[in-house]
This record gives C-alpha cells, sequence and structure tokens, in this order.
C-alpha cells in the first residue's frame, strides 16, 4: 500500500474485515490514540482510496465503514510491504530490527534512520537508549557501537538470531500468520519457499505443527539463511546427547535437505545442531513413539503436576476433567514445552488472552491453580500469558464434556405470525441448524398459548415481541424471519447457557441477592487498582464478611494476572478463597483508570467462600454478558443507587 503508515494500514485491515460499523473510540483504543487523530488518519485514507473507487462512510452515530463498488482490488495492496511505522511501539520494532541487522561491516546511518522512520533525532535517540538497556540487559547480552554516524549491534550469533526472529514476527498484527507480510525482510518468495521446504519436510516425518509454530520456525530459518549467506555460520556447536534416532535430529536433516535443494545453500553440522535444537522448543504432533523420544524419568513430574491440577479443579469447582486422557496428554507435553522455552526464550506473549480472559473467565481462573503447583515442582511462575495456554487446554476440556452430557431433548418451540411459507422456510431451517442437538417443534401460531405450555419447551423462538407472547412463561428469544448469523449467535448462547446449567452447580439464589447496600460505592475517587482493592477490601472486612488478609491476596491474584474485562469492567477477587460470606462489592468510578491491558470504571469485587467456590462460574457470567453490552454498561455507571443499579442488571 503506498505511502500508507502501518496505523491507517491496519485502521483499514480492521474495516474490512467487519461488514458494518466500528465506533471512532473503539478504533482509537485499539490504535492508541486520540479519537481525533482517528479522524485525521480516516481522512487521510480517503484520498489513498479514491484510487480504486472505494471510501470510509462516516456517522456520529454509527462510526465508520467501508463502502465501494471495488474492494476486492484492496487486498492484494495491503502486502506491497511500504508500511511506515507511526505508533512507538511500531518504532520500537523496526528500529530494533535494523540494528541487529546492521554489524560493524554493514552499519546503519542514523541520519538515513532518522530520515526513514519520519521522526526527530531525539526520538530516534530514545528509541536507541531503550534499545541498548533492552539488549544488554538479557543474560547473553547485545551491545550498541556507534563511530560517527555509524550505528550497529555486536553480540553472540545465537541471540541476534533469536532476538531477529521475535521482533520480525508482529503478534500485534491481526494478519501476522500472512507468509506474505515478512517478503521485505527476506526477499520475495524465500518466507514461502521456506514454508514450502518445512511443509514437506513435516509431511515426510508425518508430523504436524500449530500454525503459529511453523511460522516461527520459517522465520528462524530464513533468517538462518540470511545470516549464513553473509557469511555468519555458527561454529563450535556440537551434538552432545542427541541421538540419531531423536525426531528432532532427523527433522533437523529432512529440513536442510530441502532448504539445499531450494536455496543451494547447506547447513553445517553446527547449523544442524541449532536447528534440532530450535525445533525441540515447539510442539511435535504425530506417532508419539516417532514423534518423541522415550520419556525421561522427570515425565512423572509433569504428570504429577497435571494431576494435582485436576484434582483442585475437580474439589474446588466440582468439576471433574480427571479422566480426561487427551487433556493430561496435551497438558504433560505443553509442561514440557513450556519448560524448555521459558530457559531459552524471554517472556512471549499470547494473542488469545484477552479473548479468554472475557469470554472464557471461569476456565483462565481454573487455569491459576497451576501457578503454585509450578513453582513448588519445578521453581518457576508462570506468567499470564503462559496460564492462558493451559486455559486453552481445560477450555477444549471442558467443551468436550459438555458435548459429552449435552441432552439431545431441548425442545425449542418456533412460534410466529408470519404467512404460512415463511414460517415452514424459519422452521425447516432451524431443524436443519439445531436438529441434530435439539427437538424443534412448530411453527406455532402466536395464539397457541395452551398448545405450547403443554409441549413444555425449554425456550421459545419467534419473530414477535416478547410482549406478544407475555403468557408464555419460558425464556424466548425474538429473531428475524431468515435466521440471519446475529440470531444464530443468540440461540447458541441460549444454549450454551442451558448446557451450563447441567455441567455446574447454579447458585442457590438470584445473583442480585448477592449485592449488598454497605457494599455499593457510587463515584469512587481513585487513580490506581490498588487503592480501588484497598478501600472496597477494606469495607468487606470491616462488616465481617472477609478475612483480615483479603486485600493482600486479591493484589497478589492481580499480580498473577490482570482481572480487566474489557468493556471498562473489573472483578478482582483473591488468588484462594478467602471470604467469610459470598458477597459482590460494586464501585463506580467517578472516571476510567488504567487497569492491567486496558481500563475500568466498573468493578464488581467478589467475595466468595471457600464452599461456594462451586458457584464461581455462574459469578464470571455477569461479566460475560456485560462485556459486550456498551450501552448497558453505560447505564449501570449512570446509577445512583443499588436499587437502581439491579433494576438494570440482566436477568441471569
Amino acid at each position: 500500500m503506498m505511502g500508507l503508515p502501518m496505523r491507517q494500514k491496519k485502521i483499514l485491515k480492521k474495516l474490512m474485515a467487519l461488514d458494518g460499523w466500528v465506533k471512532g473510540r473503539k478504533l482509537a483504543e485499539e490504535m492508541e490514540v486520540t479519537p481525533r487523530t482517528i479522524r485525521t488518519d480516516i481522512a487521510a485514507i480517503n484520498v489513498w482510496l479514491k484510487s480504486v473507487s472505494c471510501y470510509i462512510e462516516s456517522s456520529r452515530q454509527e462510526g465508520y465503514r467501508l463502502r465501494g463498488e471495488r474492494l476486492g482490488e484492496l487486498e492484494s495492496l495491503l502486502w506491497d510491504g511500504t508500511d511506515i511505522p507511526l505508533t512507538p511501539q511500531e518504532r520500537m520494532r523496526i528500529l530494533g530490527i535494523r540494528l541487529l541487522q546492521a554489524d560493524e561491516e554493514n552499519p546503519e546511518d542514523v541520519d538515513e534512520l532518522e530520515e526513514e522512520m519520519f521522526v526527530s533525532r531525539t526520538t530516534l535517540e530514545s528509541g536507541i537508549f531503550k534499545i541498548k538497556a533492552m539488549l544488554e540487559s538479557r543474560t547473553t547480552p547485545m551491545y550498541i557501537k556507534r563511530t560517527g554516524r555509524k550505528i550497529w549491534t555486536s553480540g553472540e550469533e545465537e541471540t541476534r538470531r533469536f532476538l531477529l526472529k521475535e521482533l520480525v514476527v508482529d503478534r500485534t498484527d491481526p494478519d501476522y500468520l500472512m507468509i506474505e507480510n515478512y517478503n521485505d525482510y527476506f526477499g520475495t518468495n524465500v518466507p514461502e519457499k521456506m514454508m514450502n521446504c518445512v511443509l514437506k519436510s513435516l509431511t515426510d516425518k508425518e508430523i504436524s505443527m500449530t500454525a503459529e509454530d511453523i511460522l516461527h520456525l520459517v522465520i528462524y530459518l530464513s533468517i538462518k539463511l540470511s545470516r549464513i549467506h553473509m557469511g555468519y555460520e555458527f561454529q563450535n556447536k556440537t551434538k552432545d546427547l542427541m541421538a540419531p534416532e531423536d525426531i528432532n535430529w532427523a527433522l533437523s536433516e529432512t529440513i536442510a535437505e530441502k532448504v539445499r535443494i531450494e536455496f543451494s545453500t547447506v547447513f553445517n553440522e553446527e547449523e544442524l545442531v541449532d536447528l534440532a535444537v530450535q525445533l525441540s522448543l515447539f510442539r511435535l504432533i504425530g506417532n508419539e513413539s516417532e514423534a518423541r523420544p522415550i520419556p525421561k524419568p522427570e515425565q512423572s513430574h509433569y504428570e504429577y503436576v497435571v494431576n494435582e491440577l485436576l484434582k483442585d479443579i475437580k474439589n474446588k469447582f466440582h468439576l471433574d476433567l480427571t479422566d480426561d486422557q487427551e487433556l493430561k496428554d496435551g497438558l504433560v507435553t505443553h509442561i514440557r514445552y513450556t519448560l524448555k522455552r521459558i530457559n531459552m526464550e524471554p517472556e512471549s506473549t499470547n494473542p488469545v488472552l484477552m479473548l479468554l480472559k472475557t469470554e472464557y473467565p471461569f476456565v483462565f481462573d481454573m487455569s491459576l491453580f497451576l501457578y503454585e503447583r509450578f513453582y513448588d515442582v519445578f521453581g518457576v511462575r508462570l506468567n499470564e500469558n503462559e496460564l492462558g495456554y493451559v486455559a486453552t487446554y481445560l477450555g477444549s476440556a471442558v467443551e468436550r464434556l459438555e458435548r459429552k452430557k449435552s441432552p439431545k431433548d431441548f425442545t425449542i418451540a418456533v412460534v410466529t405470525g408470519m404467512n404460512y411459507g415463511t414460517s415452514r422456510l424459519m422452521t425447516t431451517r432451524m431443524k436443519a441448524i439445531y436438529g441434530d442437538n435439539c427437538n424443534i417443534e412448530g411453527p406455532f401460531s402466536i395464539y397457541a398459548v395452551h398448545e405450547i405450555e403443554k409441549l413444555k419447551p425449554t425456550f421459545v423462538i419467534t419473530t414477535e415481541s416478547k410482549q406478544v407472547l407475555k403468557n408464555i412463561h419460558v425464556p424466548k428469544i425474538q429473531i428475524s424471519p431468515l435466521l440471519n448469523e446475529k440470531d444464530q449467535r443468540e440461540i447458541n448462547k441460549w444454549l450454551q447457557h442451558m448446557r451450563k446449567e447441567m455441567m455446574y452447580d447454579q447458585l442457590p439464589k438470584s445473583i442480585k441477592d448477592y449485592f449488598h447496600e454497605e457494599l455499593f460505592f457510587y463515584h469512587m475517587r481513585t487513580e490506581t487498582p490498588g487503592e480501588v482493592i484497598k478501600a472496597m477490601s477494606e469495607s468487606l472486612i470491616k462488616l465481617g464478611f472477609a478475612e483480615r488478609d483479603f486485600a493482600v491476596k486479591t493484589m497478589e491474584r492481580e499480580q498473577v494476572a490482570s482481572t480487566i474485562f474489557g468493556n471498562k469492567i473489573a472483578m478482582p477477587h483473591p488468588i484462594e478463597a478467602c471470604a467469610k460470606k459470598t458477597v459482590i462489592s460494586v464501585g463506580i468510578l467517578d472516571r476510567p483508570i488504567p487497569w492491567g491491558s486496558g481500563e475500568a470504571q466498573l468493578i464488581f469485587m467478589l467475595a466468595v467462600k471457600k464452599e461456594d467456590m462451586k458457584y464461581l462460574n455462574s459469578f464470571f457470567d455477569l461479566t460475560v454478558r456485560l462485556v459486550d453490552d456498551e450501552g448497558l454498561v453505560k447505564r449501570l455507571l449512570d446509577s445512583k443507587n443499588l436499587a437502581q443499579f439491579k433494576d438494570r442488571l440482566p436477568i441471569l
């Protein structure tokens, strides 16, 4: 996209991916700029879009959306590699790559860097200083050297390659898995050809890897190829303790042979050893007898940690995953991989962390039980990114258990006042989509109240207003006559809710009964999460609802993983149960404050007795329902008292 800066390119990608409007405020939050800057960017993008007869439509009420008759032509223009880094994070990343690619024989020129990156000398020098501090703080440090206008880095080749790989792979880009994005770093078609070498090698060895791991391997190999061509081969690496039958060594030899054929480049034994070590950091999936060497005695430690985690979950949450062998095998393999990676790599980021915490908070909280177990056995403190990966395994196991326990006799009654043809079409679509999991009955007339109640449906799907069906006393979902994607999402939510009722212990009373007048705080003036937690905890302790260490354990939970949910909602709670009474304290701040990776203004402080931990999922459902409803959260923030607040809460 010629001349279009990276942030504007990301804005355009975002609008292309959406089928509808997006608020300017949301774009500003994602791009970490002000709404005014977004307006300026939109104006600039519109000038560029004239060349393809497209434009971004603006609405004071709705926000922005992409329009035009030639939208299909935009996709090919997104990958021409002429990005201009705008944000501080982008500048730091690009500057780091440029400096790591430079050495004494091929240095960078600071004047040229200043011009190419569109920054002042002060900004450039500030970036260089920060990168210098980061490089020198590593266990195996790199150093920035300067002579006049020339600047370069020096240090171990292994460290240089690893850091280059971490910087080149930009996980903040929603399209970072697109291999075409990396042509600028290595030359046109080099990443694609390297990808073919890797995929063919995996096929030959009957091994599979995750897409993200494949990308990291391809980029690392592309860096290896580039450095070898520049004359920087590894020397003096030995094949210690690496048996010929070791799958990492065997796979490295297979890849090296395909690289030789494709690029006319031979890896010496030292480069082969390095490749085998890198492969040991990835999760190789295949025939276990071939994909992994015979387990070492330490395997029992991994199994112990996994078994204790599942016991904790069973005892605390009444959720039995102990018979899920797929979960156990996956976690054991992941823990082995994690320990290897932590010993060689700096802290990693988890691209799905916020989604996990927002959409599956209960599952994420279950993963916290691994935190102490892991430290006790291995002496390693896991961060929230690592715990997030554990949560994905637990989430898959919960999904398997839900499917196993889901009844085939959910009954959905289709009720409509539409004409016969439309009614039949809607019912037929319902049966096609949901017939394998539920009984679909109907269509019924809106007047067939007695017949519908006799059926005892789980819930009703209707094209009419809920008021019209007020005499039918079961949950109702209003949909469009053609059952669009939005309707299906709403139905899926209800089905998921019904499955959860079968899976988890349900609250013995309405969630609204857990709120207390003395624990409703309106217009709180605080600056930090710590101040909020301290103030709200003191009230819980004073009223006799919590132990004296409640605030300490809540802050410990925040340090392990922030309890921000998005949409200005946070739900702080202790890392372990220490409440005398199960209650929810509400804090409405006078303005949003920074909280973890976002901002919070509506605070639900959760105090749960040990024996009530089995209900934790029901409490998290509250935030899951609110996180996507900006209007409802705004109304809750405007509540002046608890009665008004509870009236505005959704019925869960």
